[in-house]
């Protein structure tokens, strides 16, 4: 997996596009394929750095995705600092 971040916003959230790439395997129990995914990711930590939450967007609905990073931001501020 591999995850690049495209922008942050405040000092809890990321914006990220995500890879997830495996080869193939097998076992008693299931075979898959080689497979390659791609994403992009609203990404929350708290104060520590540590993960809180994650939206996950198709690769094909960044405009989706950026407009949840900015709701995301806005539902985390203080009272009274997104208008009425």
């Amino acid at each position: 997996m591999r995850r690049d971040a495209l922008v942050t916003l405040g000092s809890s959230l990321v914006l990220t596009r995500r890879w997830v790439h495996a080869s193939a395997a097998g076992s008693g129990h299931f075979d898959v394929g080689e497979y390659e995914h791609e994403a992009f990711t609203v990404f929350e930590v708290d104060e520590r750095g540590r993960g809180l939450r994650q939206e996950v967007f198709k690769a094909d609905h960044l405009g989706a995705a950026i407009a949840r990073l900015y709701e995301r931001y806005a539902e985390l501020l203080p009272e009274g600092l997104c208008g009425p």
